[in-house]
C-alpha cells in the first residue's frame, strides 16, 4: 500500500501537480469529474498549519486535501487508507503543494495577473459533471452537483482561479526539453562507470531467538511501536438484498398469460422461409448490368464480381423481415418468391446497385401453443419479476425521496436487514486475513459504504453479476485507525519482538565486521573471525546504468555501492528486515561515452525530458522564498498523529 502512494506522489505527473496545485480539481475531477471533491461535512479543525506571505494554511484545508488524495487512491485500490498515506509521506506532499499553489497565486497576483470570470466559467463549463444530457452545460446539474458535494460555488471557483494562475506561471517552461550534448557526455561516462565489491550477509536466522521477555518488556517494546498494529479505518454498513430469487414461486405465468404471449409473438411461432443469398453491391450502375448479364450468360456470381475486383458474400439463414431491413421490402419479396438459384437485380440500395442470387431455400416448421409453452412460461415469469423487481426499486426510492429511514424503508418493504462486519473498503475484515477475497456483493456495499457519511440517507447499488439484483444501503458506523490492543495480538508482538532482537544482533555483529574491514582486513576474513554460520562473500560487478536499468527493484546494496568512495565499507539493512548486509567497494571504473553515441543520445534525451520540470522547481522555490513560507511544525506533527490514529497527548 505504502507503494501506491509513493507511486501517486513521486509519478512525473505527481511533480507536475504538485508544482501547479492542481491537487484540488485534477485529483477531484479524476476520480469522478466532480465527485469526491471534498469530504462531506468539512473538519473540525481549524489551528494554522502554514502561512504563505499573508495567506494562512489551516489543519482543516490540509485534512481535506489528505483526506482528498485517500478517496483518489482508493479508485485504484479499494484497501488505500489514510494511515498508509500518511505512512508514505503523503501529508507533507499534500501540505508541499498547497504551499506551492498559495506562493504561486500570491506571486501572480503580484505581478498583475488576473483571472477574467469568464475564464473560469469556460473552466465550470468543461467538465462532464455539469453536463446535461444534451452534453450541453446545466445550471440545474451544476447546482445540484455542488450541494450534493458540500461544495460552494465561491470556493469552486477560487480553485480554479488559483489553478489558472499556477498554469500561466509554469505552463510555458513545464515542456522545455532542451539540452546541450556536451553537458550531457559527462553524465552518459557516469553511466558507463563499473564498480567491483564484497558484498557479505548478517542474517538474522544465524542468531538464536530471544526467550519471551516478560509483560513489562514486551509492553515496552509494544508502546514503541504502537503505529505498526494499526488496524485502518473499517466500517459497519447497514443492508438489504433484493435478488430476483426473492419472487420465486410467488410470480408463476398462468395459462392465460401465456396464451397471450403466444398470440403477442405470432410471427415467432409460425411456419417461415429462410435462405442463403449471395450478393454483390456495385457502386456503378453500369457495370452492375454487365455483371447481370455475364450471371445470366453461365458465369458465376463470384467469377464476375472476382473480375471486376469486387467479392460476392454469401448471407445465410435469413428470413423476409430480416432482409427487408437491411436492403427494401420490395427487394426482398422478390428474393423471397424466387426459386432457388434464381438471379435479382440490379437493384438500387444506399451504398449502389444490388445483384443476388438464391443459393439455398429452407423452410421452419411452426410451433403450437403447447410446443412454445415451456419457452414461454419461461420468458414471462422473468418478465414479471423484472416488473417486481423494478416496482420494488420504485418503492424504495419514493420512500427515500419522502425522508424514510433505513429502517422504516426496511419496515415497510419487508426486506431483511443486515450488517457487514468491520471491513475495509475492499469488503475484507483487515483482522481476518485467513478469509481470502471478499464476497463480491459485501465488496460493492463496502465501496458503496466507504462512500457515504453516517447522516447520508440510504442508497440503492446495483450488485455485481447478471440478474443480481440491487441492495439498499446504509452506513452505520465509521471505526477510525487504531493499534489493536497487546492482549489479542501477543503472539505477534512476541514474534516481533524477537525478530527485532535479532535484527539488533545482527547489526551489532555487522558493525564488527565493518570495522575490520575498516582496519585492513578482507570481508571474507572479518567475518570468518565472526564465529557465525555465514552465507559465503559474493563478488559483484555493476556499471551505473545496469543499476538504473533496474529501478525500484536493485537491491539497497547494490544501491550503496555507486555512494562510496573505493576501499571504503560500509553496511545497510536487508530488505524486509533479514538482516544486515556489509559492502566492501574494492575497485571503480570511470566510464567514457565520448565514443558510444547510443549511450550519449540516451543520456541527453533523458536529461532533457527533466529539464522543465527542474526549472519549474527551481522557479517555485525561488517564488516561496520570495513570498516567505513558515511551517507550524508541531500543528503538522499533530495533525500527522491525528489522521494516523494516534493519541495526540502521547
Amino acid at each position: 500500500m505504502l507503494s501506491l502512494f509513493r507511486r501517486l506522489i513521486y509519478s512525473k505527473v505527481g511533480v507536475i501537480v504538485t508544482l501547479v496545485i492542481l491537487v484540488l480539481i485534477a485529483l477531484a475531477f479524476a476520480a469522478g469529474d466532480i465527485s469526491g471533491m471534498r469530504p462531506a461535512g468539512g473538519s473540525l479543525l481549524g489551528g494554522e498549519i502554514a502561512s504563505v506571505g499573508d495567506e494562512k494554511l489551516t489543519e482543516a484545508e490540509l485534512t481535506q486535501r489528505a483526506q482528498l488524495a485517500v478517496a483518489n487512491a482508493r479508485e485504484r485500490n479499494p484497501q488505500a487508507d489514510m494511515s498508509g498515506f500518511i505512512a508514505s509521506g503523503g501529508l507533507e506532499q499534500a501540505l508541499d503543494q498547497s504551499i506551492n499553489g498559495l506562493a504561486l497565486t500570491h506571486f501572480g497576483e503580484e505581478m498583475g495577473m488576473h483571472v477574467s470570470k469568464r475564464a473560469i466559467d469556460g473552466q465550470i463549463a468543461s467538465y462532464s459533471a455539469f453536463r446535461g444530457l444534451d452534453g450541453k452545460f446545466d445550471q440545474e446539474r451544476f447546482r445540484q452537483t455542488l450541494a450534493q458535494q458540500r461544495i460552494s460555488e465561491g470556493d469552486l471557483r477560487d480553485d480554479i482561479r488559483r489553478q489558472l494562475l499556477a498554469q500561466w506561471l509554469v505552463g510555458p517552461t513545464i515542456g522545455a526539453s532542451q539540452f546541450p550534448r556536451k553537458l550531457a557526455l559527462p553524465y552518459a561516462s557516469l553511466l558507463l562507470e563499473q564498480r567491483t565489491s564484497d558484498v557479505g550477509v548478517i542474517p538474522i536466522v544465524a542468531f538464536e531467538p530471544a526467550k519471551d521477555p516478560g509483560e513489562a518488556a514486551l509492553t515496552k517494546f509494544y508502546n514503541a511501536h504502537r503505529a505498526d498494529y494499526i488496524v485502518p479505518e473499517r466500517r459497519v454498513v447497514r443492508y438489504a438484498l433484493v435478488s430476483p430469487q426473492r419472487f420465486d414461486g410467488k410470480l408463476d405465468a398462468t395459462d392465460a398469460e401465456i396464451a397471450q404471449a403466444y398470440r403477442q409473438d405470432a410471427k415467432r411461432f409460425a411456419p417461415r422461409q429462410t435462405r442463403d443469398i449471395r450478393q454483390l453491391i456495385v457502386r456503378d450502375e453500369a457495370q452492375a448490368r454487365k455483371i447481370a448479364a455475364q450471371v445470366k450468360g453461365g458465369t458465376s456470381i463470384e467469377a464476375a464480381a472476382s473480375a471486376a475486383g469486387l467479392e460476392a458474400t454469401l448471407v445465410e439463414d435469413i428470413d423476409q423481415n430480416s432482409y427487408a431491413n437491411q436492403t427494401s421490402s420490395a427487394i426482398a419479396e422478390t428474393t423471397f418468391a424466387a426459386d432457388r438459384g434464381a438471379l435479382i437485380g440490379p437493384d438500387q440500395v444506399p451504398l449502389g446497385w444490388l445483384i443476388a442470387r438464391v443459393e439455398d431455400i429452407a423452410t421452419i416448421p411452426g410451433r403450437t401453443l403447447e410446443q412454445a409453452r415451456s419457452e414461454l412460461k419461461q420468458e414471462v415469469e422473468t418478465r414479471k419479476r423484472q416488473e417486481a423487481m423494478a416496482d420494488l426499486q420504485t418503492r424504495i426510492d419514493d420512500g427515500i425521496a419522502q425522508g424514510a429511514t433505513f429502517d422504516e424503508v426496511i419496515a415497510d418493504t419487508k426486506l431483511a436487514a443486515q450488517r457487514t462486519p468491520a471491513v475495509n473498503a475492499a469488503g475484507l475484515d483487515p483482522l481476518k486475513p485467513q478469509e481470502g477475497e471478499a464476497d463480491p456483493r459485501i465488496a460493492a456495499i463496502a465501496k458503496a459504504g466507504f462512500a457515504a457519511e453516517p447522516e447520508d440517507e440510504p442508497q440503492i447499488i446495483a450488485l455485481p453479476g447478471d440478474d443480481a439484483g440491487f441492495a439498499l444501503v446504509k452506513l452505520d458506523r465509521v471505526l477510525t485507525p487504531a493499534p489493536r490492543p497487546l492482549k489479542e495480538i501477543r503472539d505477534t508482538v512476541l514474534r516481533d519482538y524477537r525478530v527485532n532482537d535479532a535484527l539488533e544482533r545482527a547489526r551489532t555483529a555487522a558493525e564488527a565486521i565493518t570495522k575490520k574491514v575498516k582496519g585492513g582486513k578482507s570481508l571474507a576474513a572479518a567475518m570468518a573471525e565472526s564465529k557465525l554460520r555465514l552465507p559465503r562473500v559474493e563478488e559483484v560487478k555493476m556499471t551505473r546504468a545496469q543499476m538504473a536499468q533496474g529501478g525500484s527493484e536493485v537491491p539497497p546494496p547494490l544501491r550503496l555501492m555507486f555512494s562510496m568512495v573505493k576501499g571504503s565499507a560500509k553496511m545497510v539493512a536487508a530488505p524486509s528486515d533479514a538482516g544486515w548486509v556489509v559492502v566492501h567497494l574494492k575497485d571503480t571504473k570511470e566510464g567514457d561515452a565520448s565514443t558510444n553515441k547510443e549511450a550519449l543520445d540516451a543520456t541527453q534525451e533523458g536529461l532533457g525530458a527533466n529539464t522543465g520540470r527542474e526549472l519549474v522547481s527551481q522557479y517555485t522555490a525561488a517564488i516561496r522564498n520570495r513570498i516567505g513560507v513558515r511551517v507550524n511544525d508541531g500543528a503538522l506533527a499533530n495533525l500527522r498523529k491525528q489522521l494516523g490514529g494516534e493519541s495526540t497527548d502521547q
